[in-house]
């Protein structure tokens, strides 16, 4: 009786542990799940009853194994060894509740990289001895170990003891899947082992599963959204390369056609740019014939959007200023450690806008040799000689020089520009005392002929037979080329002649070499002008033309008119060549003052020299007897008895020849070689013969005391050093120059 009721009572006890543990094991780690198992099967063993585990052999089917190593995620639990026993035996209360971070009843990691790091682990599969179990259809059932090997999908939750399809649990929130309801093995966990296999095949033929493998296995083996956003930006990286490169070609075509439309000065835009006007500017129709047969610009035109063809007139402006700003950039940095001179002119153009015009002269390193540059084009609101030096300031600020390395500056002869007391001269050597004034040896030249012999000489009424002169060039020019018939008739009657027909030109003050032009083109056409004068004259049905005809005619069958021909034209002919060179860009101020020098000296000699008249004088002579001009004779005019003031009543010439030598021909050139020597006294002038005499490595006592003065280095030293280059060695025919390593320093400043 006393074993019946033993028995019944440890069948009470082992039903209780079991319950107990059946309540709890949804709650606990498998850990303590064995351990509790344990402590079931010591007590029952304590009590020595026949349902007692306490043999070893027993014991050790609740060992776990290790797990399998094909799978980072499983979890080697073993109970062999009386340690792991013990401990447990001693589990606290707060361990039951500690729950495999891979288990899948664990919520997936929030953060992508860590999400990414789980997904790479796999699916989760503990390896058990022995899985719990459960009474399923009135039989004890568990989880089976096989089912890893049948479904490749199948991972198992040792806290929960429930089955979940791995795909389906990272990827149930996939977009493809929001349409399907059924969670058991992506959330709640599948449990029903007496009819897993069913369940198992019939889940991984349904679509959610075959979408959540699909997504699976593209975010294993696709890059990670990393690398897909780095290839990406690499690729549109490279796209942009690749863009901006074609952009960088098509705008090189671009600039050099801007550039070219510069250089040769002409007009960019047309007056109708639309795509089907005939004539959209030289701008576009240069872009339109290149891309004929450049690829570059076929491909631009064709890809690009119709607003970002980069040919509109705000491109092209940006484009002109960008080129400005980097020629100005280049310049300045040419300018470095420079001394430059400054050259600037004032004119009006023809929208009758006041303009200056800046030039830079100075030393470039790189080509060995000065250069002059044009700088800048500014507006003039007033032309003062203040706000002139205001704007040549700003430019020199804006080029990062200062006055301290302005040399010379170069102007015209106006009093705003070159006056004494308040000129822009006067300003400059304000900021700077040793600023020399040069006055445009060209404008002096021409400024000097001017004052001469054109028609707005102040001394014309001295030389009434060179202004006349002037003034008959002009209205021979006038009445030509004014009307295209009697142009034409003149063209007619030179084929008629045979001779050849220069081109009328008229006479300008400010175009410096017309009036030579104009002399030349009359006497070479003489006789053509008057048969077709002749013909206007007959042929004319307009009264005034006729008249004017016949005046023109009388003039050019004039003996003065014919001796003015003669006389100015070798006149003419000496200054025009001197004015070009004046003009030439290799031109130097030595070579000037010998140029300006040598002009002087030949009208001094025509002046002196009888022949020269003489020559003139046949010549006129000659040309009047073939086209049947009388020769004047000299009015013989009686003396008067009464004293008077007159300067033409005290001395009476006895022949036309030497009224005209003495009246027109000497003072003609007395006035040129007056003008002249006026005109070329400048301050400068000492002091570049000075150099120019330094150069020649010669030394007077003048040239070395303006030189002192200049480069203020004491004379002594000066005379040192010329004395020492005089015997340089000589290499290839050239004596050897100083280079900076040198003492010479007086020399090179």
């Amino acid at each position: 009786m006393s074993s019946q009721r033993s028995d019944c009572e440890n069948r009470k006890r082992k039903a209780h542990k079991e319950a107990k543990l059946v309540k709890i094991k949804s709650q606990c780690s498998i850990k303590n799940y064995f351990s509790l198992n344990i402590l079931h099967f010591q007590d029952s063993s304590s009590a020595n009853t026949t349902g007692s585990i306490s043999d070893e052999s027993k014991k050790s089917e609740y060992k776990n194994v290790h797990n399998d190593d094909s799978s980072p995620a499983n979890i080697i639990i073993s109970l062999s060894d009386e340690s792991k026993k013990s401990e447990y035996k001693n589990v606290h209360i707060d361990d039951v509740n500690m729950v495999n971070v891979y288990d899948p009843v664990t919520p997936l990691p929030k953060d992508r990289l860590e999400f990414q790091n789980r997904i790479l682990k796999g699916r989760y599969k503990p390896i058990l001895d022995l899985y719990p179990r459960s009474t399923q259809n009135s039989k004890r059932r568990s989880f089976q170990k096989n089912w890893y090997d049948i479904f490749d999908w199948l991972e198992y939750s040792d806290a929960s003891d429930t089955a979940f399809c791995f795909p389906c649990r990272c990827f149930k929130g996939n977009e493809i899947n929001s349409c399907y309801s059924d969670t058991t093995f992506s959330k709640k966990g599948f449990k029903s082992w007496y009819r897993a296999i069913d369940a198992f095949k019939k889940h991984q033929l349904s679509k959610c599963h075959l979408n959540s493998v699909k997504a699976l296995n593209d975010f294993i083996h696709l890059k990670s959204i990393d690398c897909v956003l780095d290839k990406n930006r690499l690729k549109e990286i490279s796209r942009k390369e690749k863009d901006r490169l074609k952009n960088r070609e098509f705008m090189k075509r671009v600039i050099d056609i801007i550039i070219c439309l510069g250089k040769s000065g002409r007009p960019f835009r047309g007056h109708d740019e639309k795509s089907d006007s005939c004539n959209q500017g030289l701008f576009k129709e240069l872009v339109i014939l290149l891309t004929k047969y450049d690829i570059v610009l076929q491909n631009h035109f064709q890809d690009v959007q119709k607003n970002a063809l980069y040919t509109s007139n705000r491109i092209q402006n940006d484009l002109i200023t960008s080129i400005k700003n980097v020629i100005l950039q280049n310049i300045k940095n040419s300018l470095k450690n420079s001394f430059i001179s400054i050259l600037a002119d004032e004119t009006t153009d023809v929208g009758h806008s006041e303009q200056l015009s800046i030039v830079f002269r100075y030393f470039d390193d790189e080509k060995n040799r000065p250069v002059e540059t044009y700088i800048a084009l500014k507006q003039m609101k007033s032309v003062t000689a203040q706000a002139i030096f205001d704007v040549l300031h700003e430019v020199l600020i804006l080029m990062g020089k200062d006055w301290h390395s302005v040399l010379s500056v170069c102007f015209d002869g106006a009093s705003a520009m070159a006056g004494k007391i308040g000129g822009v001269q006067t300003k400059c050597k304000e900021k700077n005392s040793s600023i020399k004034y040069v006055h445009c040896y060209a404008h002096c030249l021409n400024l000097a002929l001017v004052d001469s012999v054109c028609d707005k000489s102040k001394n014309f009424k001295r030389n009434r037979l060179v202004f006349n002169f002037f003034g008959t060039i002009q209205f021979i020019y006038n009445f030509i080329e004014s009307s295209a018939m009697r142009h034409a008739i003149l063209e007619k009657i030179s084929k008629d002649v045979g001779i050849k027909l220069i081109t009328l030109k008229s006479c300008s003050i400010t175009h410096w070499a017309c009036r030579a032009e104009a002399v030349k083109s009359v006497l070479n056409n003489y006789e053509v002008l008057l048969l077709a004068i002749e013909d206007i004259c007959e042929s004319s049905s307009v009264p005034e033309m006729c008249a004017k005809g016949m005046g023109l005619k009388y003039q050019l069958k004039n003996f003065d008119f014919i001796f003015g021909l003669y006389l100015l034209n070798p006149i003419l002919n000496l200054i025009l060549k001197t004015s070009s060179i004046l003009q030439s860009p290799n031109m130097d101020l030595v070579l000037a003052i010998n140029s300006v020098q040598s002009l002087v000296q030949n009208l001094e000699a025509m002046r002196n020299n009888d022949e020269d008249f003489k020559n003139i004088y046949q010549q006129s002579v000659e040309l009047c007897n073939k086209n049947g001009v009388q020769v004047p004779e000299v009015v013989n005019r009686k003396v008067s008895t009464r004293i008077d003031k007159m300067s033409n009543s005290q001395f009476f010439f006895k022949t036309k020849y030497d009224e005209l030598k003495i009246t027109v021909y000497n003072h003609l050139l007395d006035e040129l070689i007056s003008g002249i020597n006026t005109r070329f006294n400048q301050e400068t002038v000492e002091l570049v013969q000075s150099v120019a005499g330094m150069i020649r490595l010669e030394s007077t006592p003048e040239m070395i005391s303006i030189l002192s003065k200049f480069a203020n280095v004491p004379e002594e030293i000066l005379v040192s050093e010329i004395k020492l280059l005089k015997y340089l060695p000589v290499t290839d025919g050239k004596p050897n120059t100083l280079n900076s390593n040198t003492n010479n320093e007086s020399i090179h400043e």
